[in-house]
């Protein structure tokens, strides 16, 4: 598959994002993160996180950020794998330096301006396809919901020996949810074997089948699945250890296994596009479902602020390659 059709307007809405960024989304995203931290913050005994803090130890902190550096490092080779399969040529570094820099637009910038948006515009500016990149990238975000599928499916059982039996119903609902979204890969596999005949003149179905044409490609081929997959995985395994490491600096009574488990549906619900860089969201998934396993609040949401907080720091060497990238840029179009 050497050509996909390009998303009409996919660029020019791409650009368009990255220089105009909707207001209203952007203050609409505002105000359900203030929101949504006023309302954890009311529930949180802000002395006894601050007790917590106080004797933390910061060597966890540090194992917690090599996980999330790992868990970037993960992100990016899987994305670098999609690509390879759709025959878009871009090399390692070239993949690993994009994707920090969509990271960092995604933890660190209020406006609207996708993470998603930026790695696709930064592919095309090195001559991939619009389309072929969009596909990727959408295909990279099936990657890691499926890797967070595989988990669930896999912890299930545990999770129902921590929690309880009080909670088999929901730990039910979600493997079969997960069962359906990895299912729903192989069904979107099938759409360009459809016969469309008259109905091949409107552009929806051709990017559809277009889309069924690279899902196949990359998630129904063992030579490209495998690795994407098992990337997909140990990316969320390093958001949950990097979770654990946070909780043995503060002394909480967590297991490894605990925030494997626990991590999973946090993930689902911070990556909503509803916030701004899941704030808010992730504090109150992480006091919800860590209470599960007697965490108290005040804890919990110390825990999700430091993991948002290292997000951030982290984060900000793609800003540094992002600025460099544009003075490049700039000279380039000078000369």
């Amino acid at each position: 598959m050497d050509k996909l059709p390009t998303p009409a307007g996919g660029l020019t809405r791409a650009r368009q994002k990255l220089s105009n960024s909707p207001r209203l989304v952007t203050a609409l995203k505002v105000a359900f993160t203030v929101v949504m931290l006023a309302v954890v913050m009311h529930s949180v005994d802000l002395p006894a996180a601050w007790r917590y803090a106080s004797d933390q130890n910061d060597w966890f902190l540090l194992l917690a950020a090599s996980f999330l550096i790992f868990q970037i490092v993960c992100g990016a080779f899987r994305w670098h794998l999609i690509l390879r399969s759709l025959n878009a040529a871009m090399s390692r570094l070239e993949s690993l330096r994009i994707y920090y820099i969509s990271v960092f637009f995604g933890a660190c910038m209020l406006a609207s301006v996708g993470a998603d948006v930026v790695r696709i515009w930064l592919s095309h500016r090195n001559n991939i396809q619009a389309g072929i990149a969009t596909i990727s990238v959408i295909l990279d975000r099936v990657a890691a919901l499926a890797g967070v599928a595989i988990i669930v499916l896999a912890v299930t059982p545990f999770f129902i020996n921590v929690v309880g039996r009080d909670y088999d119903t929901a730990a039910m609902i979600l493997a079969a949810l997960a069962l359906i979204g990895l299912s729903g890969i192989v069904l979107v596999a099938q759409l360009d074997r459809i016969p469309i005949g008259r109905w091949a003149r409107f552009r929806l179905l051709d990017h559809l089948a277009a889309l069924g044409g690279a899902v196949r490609q990359v998630f129904l081929r063992p030579e490209t699945s495998v690795h994407v997959l098992t990337l997909g995985v140990a990316s969320q395994v390093g958001g949950s250890l990097a979770a654990y490491a946070i909780t043995r600096s503060l002394e909480l009574d967590v297991s490894a296994i605990d925030c494997l488990i626990l991590m999973q549906p946090v993930t689902l619900l911070a990556t909503l596009p509803i916030s701004i860089g899941g704030w808010g969201v992730r504090e109150a998934a992480m006091v919800t479902f860590f209470g599960l396993v007697g965490v108290p609040s005040s804890a919990a949401v110390l825990v999700s602020v430091q993991i948002g907080l290292l997000s951030v720091v982290l984060s900000l060497p793609g800003g540094v390659l992002f600025l460099l990238r544009r003075k490049g840029m700039a000279e380039n179009t000078g000369n």
